[in-house]
């Protein structure tokens, strides 16, 4: 549209700024000069740090992208492509001696993390369990002793084992009665030899058995079970059939429930649960974004520098990491700090916040499932113990850590193996999540409803709902614990992020989002409070994208044809980034001043001071920087 009369006189000139609106975008035109948008998009992206893939080892963490970005439809591919392992251990004490016993799972889904997932991982439980199927179907008349003969020859017991055990289980057949075994190779119970049952499956990973094994092999167990089937009265001895079912149950189930209960296995899981959790909890639509990056706690100052904050320099994903979220629960030990240390440095050095969680160890819990009681925080806090962690709450880099306590529950117990069919009962406890995955959805939640990861009400507004509630505490919620008013309290005044609760609700609510660095107490009351108010999650994350917004607007500043013009275009651009465009007192939120260039100076600059307006953030946290221009 032209801007010149009749005359051919520009009818704008000497008017400052050209406002024009469409339903889509509004546009500010310095006459003579190319509009400038005030349609201003600043995503909020995360970048996840957590081990996803313990067996997976990089050699060069300088080389390649190994960030996986990924929205809620893409959990399950990453999960295909990382394709998780852990080797396990475990110490069966059901038999006369304790056994240990190792296992390389690897994982398929989220499905596997359970009783039912297990028996599918090991080829051994699998063919045991099949076999306690069938034995079920031929108790119940479903199947005949021919068939279940076929069946368990199908899962891959030996053929001599096979018919050995079912002409015990026929009471008709009395030549296939074999005579009584060996003292030594008895059962001691009805429900022993439960390593000899666990050989009867065969691996496939040795040459055929013997068709007549020695005392001793797997065989010795068909010939106790058939010295055992007693009279001839019935055609199938359901009182044998039933020791099988009971012997296979006992043996599967306790060593699922051992496997279950393996940290490594336990870690693993709550590290992609954790992952889902997020990813279910966050709207793509509202221009977030999720970065993956599987790295363990050995590598994680290699693979946070270089895949992280050297990325972040050079601009490799187009879109500055709005807040790093690690995995992982610290406590006060040495090795924990220095690796808060790490991550603190990093995320000074992009400019963006770093959020951790704080294990239940730091005050000398044993279990997430204790922690119902909490020592005196600061009495806590000065001990010996805690030297290393104070030091690190003193340092500049600290203001850039939040740490959130306490975990969140992520599912419950699991039912045993055989469900209500047996008497054998679950050992498996609630798999808790650390507490920073809910406190990145709850400000992911904030942003999706205001364009800003921020707050601006009371305790009540910072929530999440439809969770999970754990009923084994004192007081049912999605939570490990719950704390009275007080204790919440000195969490947050020692630095620590703090969710809370209210009982039997589905609900979380973020209590206080500190940061770790040690409660600044100045001889101005006024400056104590104003320093206080930049010590918070939210603060940094609002510092954090107006730092990262003038540094993807340097260019386009640079651009414009004179320091006024820039001042007018800058000026412009973060009013309508903090939402303020139109309002009459914007001028009170943000000040671009020019400076020109004097005798000595850099050059021109442009002097720029930002305040969060209320409806970003409560309190007025304001920034100030010198943008260079030319």
């Amino acid at each position: 549209m032209s801007t010149e009369d009749s005359s051919g006189k520009d009818v704008h000139a000497g008017v400052g700024l050209f406002i024009s609106s469409t339903p889509d975008e509004t546009r500010l035109t310095q006459p003579g000069t190319k509009p400038i948008s005030v349609k201003v998009s600043s995503p909020f992206r995360i970048v996840l740090i957590s081990d996803l893939a313990p067996e997976q080892k990089i050699d060069d963490w300088e080389s390649g992208n190994h960030l996986h970005s990924i929205d809620r439809n893409g959990y399950g591919g990453l999960f295909n492509k990382l394709a998780p392992s852990v080797n396990v251990e475990i110490v069966d004490r059901s038999g006369a001696t304790p056994e240990n016993v190792g296992f390389v799972l690897h994982f398929r889904s989220l499905k596997d993390f359970s009783p039912k997932g297990i028996v599918s991982l090991i080829p051994a439980f699998s063919g045991l369990w099949s076999i306690r199927k069938s034995a079920r179907e031929l108790a119940a008349g479903r199947l005949t002793l021919d068939d279940f003969q076929a069946e368990i020859d199908r899962y891959g017991v030996d053929t001599h084992w096979s018919k050995k055990l079912v002409g015990a289980l026929d009471k008709a057949d009395t030549s296939s009665q074999p005579q009584p075994p060996p003292e030594s190779l008895k059962p001691a119970s009805e429900n022993a030899s439960l390593d000899h049952l666990f050989e009867m499956v065969n691996m496939g990973d040795g040459e055929e058995d013997d068709p007549s094994p020695p005392p001793g092999s797997p065989g010795a167990l068909v010939d106790s079970l058939a010295a055992a089937a007693g009279s001839q009265a019935s055609t199938v001895d359901t009182s044998a059939l039933n020791g099988i079912i009971r012997d296979i149950e006992k043996h599967v189930s306790n060593r699922v429930d051992l496997i279950l209960q393996n940290e490594a296995v336990r870690d693993l899981e709550a590290r992609w649960r954790s992952l889902k959790f997020l990813l279910d909890h966050l709207d793509f639509r509202s221009n977030i974004f999720v970065d993956v990056l599987p790295a363990g706690s050995g590598d994680l100052a290699e693979a946070i520098h270089y895949q992280v904050v050297i990325a972040e320099h050079e601009n490799r994903s187009g879109n500055p990491a709005s807040l790093l979220v690690v995995d992982r629960e610290f406590g006060y030990g040495k090795a924990d700090v220095e690796a808060l240390t790490e991550i603190a440095a990093a995320a000074e050095s992009i400019q963006s916040p770093a959020l951790c969680s704080l294990s239940p160890v730091f005050w000398g819990n044993e279990s997430v499932t204790d922690l119902r009681t909490l020592p005196v925080i600061w009495q806590q806090l000065e001990k010996p113990d805690y030297l290393e962690w104070v030091k690190f709450t003193k340092t500049e880099s600290a203001g850039y850590v939040s740490l959130a306590y306490p975990p969140v529950v992520l599912r419950e117990a699991n039912e045993g193996l055989a469900g209500n069919s047996s008497s054998i009962e679950a050992s498996d406890t609630a798999l808790f999540g650390a507490a920073a995955i809910a406190v990145v959805a709850i400000f992911a939640s904030r942003f999706s409803e205001t364009a800003w990861p921020t707050f601006t009400g009371g305790v009540g507004d910072h929530t999440l709902s439809d969770l999970l509630i754990w009923d084994g505490g004192a007081s049912p919620s999605p939570l490990a614990a719950i704390y009275r008013e007080e204790k919440n309290g000195e969490l947050a005044d020692s630095g620590i992020t703090v969710l809370t609760a209210v009982h039997s609700r589905d609900q979380i609510q973020l209590y206080a989002s500190p940061m770790v660095s040690k409660r600044i107490e100045l001889e101005d009351e006024k400056a104590t409070e104003k320093a206080r108010q930049l010590r918070s999650l939210e603060a940094q994350l609002f510092i954090s994208r107006i730092v990262h917004f003038l540094i993807t607007e340097q260019n386009a500043i640079n651009e414009q044809a004179s320091l006024a013009l820039a001042r007018e275009y800058l000026e412009t651009r973060l009013k309508s980034l903090l939402g303020i465009i139109h309002n009459p007192d914007s001028a009170n939120y943000v000040g671009v001043i020019p400076v020109e260039s004097t005798h000595g100076s850099a050059g021109p600059m442009l002097d720029v001071s930002v305040e969060a307006p209320p409806a970003i953030l409560a309190d007025p946290v304001g920034f100030r920087a010198r943008i260079p221009f030319g």
